[in-house]
């Protein structure tokens, strides 16, 4: 959390050359994004357009969370958010309005960031909230994904979006509940060469509605902070040289 860095003014050098490098690390950060911008608004990275509004919708969060004082970026953003956001209140990873042509994970990302921007969400609430099924989960929405439509990543991040918007429902609870059922025996929620073939994509954002919920001190929790801890390479990297995916 970029926060973080002013809350405890640190004392030691070595403090300080971490924070700076910290700070100069996060501008340069902000600066690639905002660099990315194109001029309909969205942010296509290395000028890959095929997920433009997830990425759109991320750099709008990242930025924001970053630097506010991006005004002009924000604008051109939102602007480009609300052009894509579908009748229903959901997004699509890439521009699309056809009916079933929806992410549910884009739509968690997109909806934190029309909130951020004080537009009315409440349509897109109702769309995820319909959406969950009897179990607790969460479809990914995507017609071609052949297979783990259900994996773990796509019910944290509704379950996230939905604790950042503090919207009441028992229905996180219940989504809560299979996100615990759901993690393995390592601590992990596993992984899929659907969701980048790692298994740390579904273990950060579980642990961040894990920690929205209060979970902190549960052993859920510390089961999946140790998996991450264990498994740190000894240059402080993680993932593996051998394969392309996932990468260092």
């Amino acid at each position: 959390d970029h926060r973080d860095l002013h809350s405890f003014p640190p004392r030691r050098s070595s403090d300080l050359r971490v924070a700076y490098t910290q700070e100069k690390a996060i501008e340069k950060g902000v600066a690639y994004l905002v660099n990315n911008q194109n001029e309909d608004g969205s942010v296509s990275l290395d000028n890959d357009e095929t997920f433009k509004v997830w990425e759109t919708a991320n750099a709008f969060l990242s930025v924001h969370a970053a630097d506010k004082s991006k005004d002009a970026f924000f604008e051109r953003a939102l602007n480009f958010l609300l052009k894509c956001r579908r009748p229903d209140g959901s997004f699509n990873f890439a521009v699309s309005f056809k009916k079933k042509e929806y992410c549910m994970e884009t739509t968690s990302i997109g909806i934190l960031a029309l909130s951020i921007a004080k537009k009315d969400v409440s349509q897109g609430v109702y769309f995820m909230f319909d959406k969950q099924n009897s179990v607790g989960a969460w479809d990914i929405g995507i017609p071609e994904i052949p297979m783990d439509r259900f994996y773990p990543s796509v019910t944290g991040y509704v379950l996230s979006a939905l604790m950042c918007l503090n919207v009441p429902n028992d229905k996180i609870s219940k989504g809560i509940a299979y996100l615990l059922r759901a993690q393995k025996s390592d601590g992990s929620w596993g992984s899929s060469p659907i969701y980048y073939d790692t298994p740390y994509y579904a273990t950060n954002v579980n642990l961040l509605a894990l920690r929205l919920y209060e979970l902190e001190e549960s052993e859920y929790y510390k089961r999946a902070v140790s998996y991450i801890e264990r498994r740190q390479n000894e240059d402080g990297s993680w993932g593996k040289d051998s394969i392309d995916r996932p990468s260092r």
